[in-house]
């Protein structure tokens, strides 16, 4: 499951949760987002 398919799902199951449950899910996501490495910047080809 992709980040972006993550927080909707969790968006889905905002009302259901626990609010304590809810920040915990909220703050491994911010975790794993933090985490993920940044694409490189792409290159220039000069002719």
């Amino acid at each position: 499951m992709t980040l972006k398919e993550a927080r909707r799902a969790l968006g889905e199951m905002r009302v259901k949760l626990d609010a304590a449950h809810l920040k915990e899910v909220e703050s491994k996501l911010d975790e794993a987002e933090a985490a993920r490495p940044t694409p490189a910047p792409a290159s220039r080809s000069t002719p």
